[in-house]
């Protein structure tokens, strides 16, 4: 026989969910540390456009690098992802527990 679960109370389905969007946040905030590391010790210093490296791109407390253009995606856009998985988890935890709140009542 299944477990009834009490009303109030976020079922595990909800709580993964939130769990799995700030891992995925913190996830792309390392990401982002690790991009920034990585360019720094091995992207060259000068364009080399026969290599695809014509972008230039400051990483690492100012230090100039070139980079292809999909790196220069990747390295713009990992920190919006950051926020971005940080705010849905923010959003889903407030909505899912007034949800709860409310069924009280």
């Amino acid at each position: 026989m299944p477990e009834v679960q009490p009303k109030g109370t976020p079922s595990l389905i909800k709580k993964v969910a939130v769990i799995l969007l700030i891992c995925l946040s913190f996830g792309s905030l390392g990401l982002s540390s690790f991009l920034d590391q990585q360019y720094y010790e091995t992207r060259p210093r000068t364009s080399r456009p026969e290599e695809g490296r014509t972008h230039a791109l400051y990483v690492h407390h100012g230090t100039l690098v070139y980079v292809t253009q999909v790196e220069t995606l990747a390295y713009q856009f990992v920190p919006a992802f950051c926020l971005l998985f940080f705010a849905a988890a923010v959003y889903l935890q407030r909505r899912w527990s007034k949800q709860a709140s409310g069924t009280r009542n």
